[in-house]
């Protein structure tokens, strides 16, 4: 009996798809590239072979990205609702003195024409340097700005490990990265195992979460830098994205369409723009408790991003940690699992629509 959940880790079931699929490595074509095992060892390569010392980034982001600049000064710039940089504010920040400034595209979403020109006219100025994740934006846009991208290919991907460095300019002749580590298998067999509990195997679920908590913790603590495993690299060479972003906007667009509820708000979310979102991402009244409601029907929706101190001085940073959930709308779901979890959020909001509520009160 499979096990219906939607959400939570990838697994891996062994199969591949077609060979001449368009690929991530098409995508990058054009790029140097490096392939690491997270994109937290894709950062830390970049801070040391280009001596960053003070970066300056968005107030509202995840805290291993911090992490990652170990031994540098962090400064930040505040957003607004929509997670975009309050120009004002990022003009002034960006008077002072920074090694590099990091760009985070929330969702995909793409920061405004003005704030990018900016940026770029100060870049002139100044002369630092134009760091982009693109973890969220890498299928709306590669690049745009920026002199490096860092991309974390592991949170769209059924793959153990996978981060990538890519850019323009050969200025990483002679960098030093080790081999793969035993994280990477480890993470694989419990995607296999993962796999065993969907089809209804005998498997501890919570024995399995707990593990794959550990594996989180033991990458966080991970200070060198290393390579992606032989068996992500591989697999990726028959991932059709093509396939993969119209399954991801098409679940999104659906609940666009259908979750018009009073109690919540789609925000970083605009599929008419080309957007291929790694989430359809909510601000809602009452977040945690229906977030309960989900996880007992099984379906299992993080938060980007969890609060911590160094960013909790932000009004923007707490809204967003306090209403934000992130509902999964990836390449293993269907319109049948999209109308699933419509219903069981208006099944907890008690199915009020916008159009049923009085304007005038």
């Amino acid at each position: 009996m499979y096990v219906n959940e939607i959400g939570s880790e990838f697994d891996i079931d062994g199969t591949r798809i077609d060979k001449d699929a368009i690929t991530v490595f098409d995508l990058l074509k054009d790029y140097e590239t490096i392939f690491c095992d997270s994109g937290r060892s894709a950062i830390k390569l970049l801070v040391k072979e280009k001596k960053i010392r003070k970066v300056l980034m968005p107030s509202y982001i995840c805290e291993s990205v911090v992490n990652s600049f170990d031994g540098c000064e962090v400064h930040f710039y505040d957003l607004s609702s929509n997670l975009s940089p309050i120009k004002e504010e990022l003009e002034k920040k960006l008077d002072y003195e920074f090694d590099a400034i990091y760009l985070c595209y929330f969702n995909g979403y793409i920061y405004d024409e003005d704030i990018l020109n900016i940026i770029k006219d100060k870049k002139k100025e100044k002369n630092f340097i134009i760091i982009e994740d693109t973890t969220h934006s890498f299928f709306t846009e590669i690049s745009t700005i920026g002199d490096y991208h860092v991309c974390s290919l592991r949170k769209w991907f059924p793959i153990p490990d996978g981060g990538v460095l890519y850019f323009k300019s050969k200025t990483f002749a002679h960098y030093e990265i080790n081999e793969s580590t035993s994280w990477s298998d480890k993470k694989r067999l419990l995607m296999v195992e993962k796999h065993r509990y969907l089809l209804g195997d005998s498997v501890d679920k919570n024995e399995l979460l707990s593990n794959f908590r550990e594996l989180d913790e033991e990458i966080d603590n991970q200070k060198e830098v290393h390579k992606m495993s032989i068996f992500s690299l591989e697999t990726l060479k028959s991932i059709d994205i093509k396939r993969m972003c119209e399954i991801r906007r098409n679940n999104a667009r659906y609940l666009m369409n259908n979750l018009k509820l009073s109690h919540i708000e789609s925000f970083c979310v605009d599929i008419e723009k080309g957007q291929v979102p790694l989430f359809f991402t909510l601000h809602c009244t009452d977040r945690n408790g229906l977030r309960r409601h989900l996880t007992y029907n099984k379906i299992f929706c993080p938060i980007h991003w969890p609060l911590f101190n160094k960013i909790e001085c932000f009004a923007s940073s707490k809204y967003n940690e306090d209403n934000e959930l992130s509902i999964p709308i990836d390449q293993r779901y269907n319109n049948k699992d999209m109308e699933y979890i419509c219903k069981c959020i208006k099944e907890y909001y008690g199915g009020i629509s916008y159009d049923s509520i009085d304007q005038n009160k």
